[in-house]
């Protein structure tokens, strides 16, 4: 599952979510926009906040690089 796809279905502010991450919403916005992935250790916590519903997988298939 996409991360956007994620935030929207559980009624979250993309605000409140990259708070949670310890991202600013910019970060966040390239992320769910697909301009950058999260780092590894950001992977993980998404994974971890979105109960397996987001995964390392899901970004590999952006094409984008890390960072």
């Amino acid at each position: 599952m996409k991360l956007k796809q994620y935030i929207e279905e559980q009624g979250y502010r993309a605000p409140w979510f990259a708070n949670k991450i310890g991202v600013t919403n910019v970060t966040l916005w390239c992320w769910i926009n697909g301009k950058r992935n999260p780092s590894a250790p950001a992977q993980h916590l998404i994974k971890i906040l979105t109960n397996g519903q987001v995964t390392e997988k899901d970004w590999e298939e952006t094409g984008v690089k890390d960072g």
